[in-house]
């Protein structure tokens, strides 16, 4: 619970750092990963710019009219989910600005509960040196946390 409050007050306030969160919880109803990915809508500015030479101008009124597949093309090419040795297919379902931050949302297929997990999240790593990414999992009675940071952009979980 500490965690996470620092984590959403390092989140609003102004950031002389670079991190991403990703939560992944699973739907215990629908058997389905629901994700959420937060970033600073500047730095994701800056990453989806770089990546395919764009302007994409988040909540302007001149917004880039790809703005929502550009973005879910930059973040689906830096986040997979492995489950027991397969790549999940995740669908892409749209993003929200809100305050400085960007909210990016994914869904998986039904889902068993997997002897392991391989998560990559390296969204922004390629941008930013003190670039810092977290992944909280919550489902299947577990909780986890897993950090990023620097070139590493992936580790496993073993689920029990």
């Amino acid at each position: 619970m500490i965690l996470y409050s620092l984590i959403g007050w390092l989140l609003v306030a102004a950031h002389p750092f670079h991190v991403a969160v990703c939560e992944i919880n699973h739907n215990s109803s629908s058997q389905k990963l629901e994700i959420t990915q937060k970033v600073f809508i500047d730095d994701l500015e800056t990453a989806v710019n770089k990546a395919y030479d764009v302007k994409l101008l988040l909540g302007n009124p001149k917004q880039h009219a790809s703005a929502k597949e550009l973005i879910g093309r930059y973040a689906t090419e830096r986040f997979n989910v492995v489950s027991d040795n397969k790549k999940m297919e995740l669908a892409y379902l749209g993003f929200e600005l809100e305050s400085d931050q960007a909210f990016l949302y994914f869904e998986s297929k039904k889902i068993k509960k997997p002897a392991e997990l391989r998560i990559t999240f390296t969204v922004l790593l390629e941008q930013f040196a003190d670039q810092s990414n977290l992944v909280h999992l919550k489902g299947w009675g577990d909780r986890k946390t897993l950090y990023l940071s620097g070139k590493k952009g992936a580790d496993n979980w073993i689920l029990p």
